[in-house]
């Protein structure tokens, strides 16, 4: 061959080590300012490494768990399913669920797509899922819309799967077999930052970077120079910063160093950082790169917006994957992260939304207490309801009247009055202090007849009331009236009223008036 391209004039191309990585693996990213950018490479960057760190762990970390939902709306965990275990627990023999995912985040970050076979029992479900290194596997179609999945590794090929033996986790897809190498999209500005990391290594390295020239007229032997060497060497370093330096013989000072903001290394690696950041979709303050507007007032909202713009997105490729080719597909099994504990804040903040939460009726408080990875306690299942807050279809309750007390001041008043005439056989005197004898009497008993029993109304409708009003001034016995004294009986038969057999037979009652004829006192006789 050799010889046949010497004849023909035709030169062997020199392969570069681009060309050669893309051969080996496939993944080859390409060369940027001189260096060759694969997802090898890429890692070696500290931007690079910290995007898909944070992506992958954000994949990682939060608890995945398989639901069932139920009819009637609700959903419990699908624990007593096989693929529970392997997407929670252990997916192989050689990993746990966080790593794996992990491994599969980063291989689909970097290379565009994560890739693990299928290893299927007797029933035709899942046992395990063995992952596969970026490089190592291929996809090609073997009709219009068909595709076959060849795999292999460092002992040889492995087999060609269908679609329905592997698990596939894609990135960036600009068609529907094949993904787009992330590493390659972005080459210009992880290159880019290669190259200056390596520059700026090479000048603190091998480059000679005198302060300065001295220079004098003449030629100076080797005493001479040594004396002047040692001499600059003394008024150098940092105590003698600011000290003037005293030349002779015509010398003349060239200052030759180049300041850090001369070269413009720091501003070029800072903005390499927020390219590096803008193409993998992450926040630079999670990625340790922080500036004037990253304080900690506000990075509760980066980490909020962290979850929701750039976890989120690869959170529902990982779930809808799983739910279409690990579960049933469009059954009642679904998948989901818990992402709490990402969108959690501060301990103060969390109490007033839970407190808020709980006195609305929103959230119950065993359900707080899931949220706080507590277990519920018996009693708190029920939702609580404000006191000034009803339901739409039930009616408010109706105030309640006050009650009045004078009127029950008075029905405990008559109530010991009739405590006192059953208990007593003798005659009572009884002031009352009113301004109509009658009125008061067939008042006291129709209030006496409401609050007790229909019996005590009727004393009062058979009750004579006999009242006599002497023209003159009449003295009754052991009373003296002044002025004029009213005197009224009343008799109440025996046979009609009987409370304990204490009853009196007749009650002789007088009135003393004032010289305004105003009631002074009333006294009652019963006999």
């Amino acid at each position: 061959m050799k010889l046949l391209d010497r004849l023909l004039g035709r030169k062997a191309a020199q392969l570069t080590y681009d060309q050669v990585a893309n051969l080996i693996d496939g993944t080859g990213g390409g060369t940027v300012a001189g260096v060759v950018v694969t997802h090898k490479t890429a890692l070696q960057v500290s931007t690079v490494l910290a995007c898909v760190k944070t992506i992958a762990d954000g994949c990682a970390t939060p608890d995945l768990h398989v639901y069932r939902e139920i009819d009637d709306g609700t959903r419990q965990r699908a624990t007593n399913i096989p693929e529970y275990r392997l997407l929670s627990r252990r997916p192989n023999e050689w990993q746990t669920s966080f790593e794996w995912r992990r491994q599969m985040t980063i291989h689909a970050a970097l290379t565009g797509a994560g890739l693990s076979i299928k290893v299927k029992g007797l029933n035709g479900r899942v046992k395990e899922l063995i992952p596969v290194m970026p490089g190592q596997w291929d996809v090609q179609r073997n009709s219009r819309y068909g595709l076959v999945y060849k795999c292999w590794d460092q002992f040889g090929v492995i087999g060609e799967f269908k679609p329905d033996d592997v698990f596939l986790l894609n990135n960036l897809q600009w068609d529907w077999v094949k993904p787009m190498n992330a590493v390659t999209l972005a080459r210009a500005a992880i290159g880019l930052a290669m190259a200056t990391e390596r520059s700026q290594s090479a000048m603190h390295a091998n480059g000679l970077r005198p302060s300065g020239t001295y220079s004098v007229e003449g030629n100076l032997n080797a005493e001479q120079h040594e004396r002047l060497a040692a001499f600059l060497k003394r008024k150098s370093g940092p105590d003698n910063t600011g000290t003037p330096l005293i030349l002779d013989r015509a010398a003349k000072w060239f200052n030759t160093s180049i300041s850090g903001v001369d070269a413009q290394h720091v501003e070029t690696r800072r903005l390499q950082i927020e390219e590096i950041c803008r193409a993998y979709g992450v926040f630079p303050i999670m990625v340790g790169h922080s500036d004037k507007s990253a304080t900690f007032a506000s990075s509760e909202a980066f980490f909020s917006a962290h979850v929701k713009h750039t976890l989120a997105p690869w959170h529902r490729a990982w779930t809808q994957r799983i739910d279409e080719m690990l579960l049933d597909g469009s059954g009642p099994l679904f998948a989901e992260f818990d992402t709490r504990y990402l969108l959690a804040g501060s301990t103060t903040d969390r109490a007033k939304w839970a407190r808020t939460m709980v006195e609305m009726g929103i959230y119950t408080r065993n359900e707080i207490r899931d949220n706080e990875g507590l277990d519920p306690l018996p009693g708190l299942d029920e939702p609580l309801t404000p006191l000034n807050m009803t339901q739409g279809n039930e009616p408010a309750d109706e105030p309640k009247e006050p009650e009045d007390d004078a009127q029950a001041k008075q029905y405990d008043a008559l109530e010991r009055k009739l405590d006192a005439m059953h208990q007593r056989h003798q005659p009572v005197n009884i002031e009352l202090r009113t301004a109509d004898i009658e009125r008061s009497l067939k008042s006291a008993i129709d209030t006496m007849a409401t609050a007790h029993a229909d019996h005590i109304k009727s004393i009062g409708a058979e009750m004579p009331i006999n009242i006599t009003m002497p023209e003159m001034p009449a003295t009754v016995v052991n009373v003296t009236v002044e002025p004029t004294p009213v005197t009224f009986e009343a008799t109440v038969p025996a046979a009609q009223v009987v409370v304990n057999n204490a009853f009196a037979s007749k009650a002789v009652q007088t009135v003393q008036r004032d010289s305004n004829d105003e009631i002074v006192s009333t006294t009652t006789v019963y006999k």
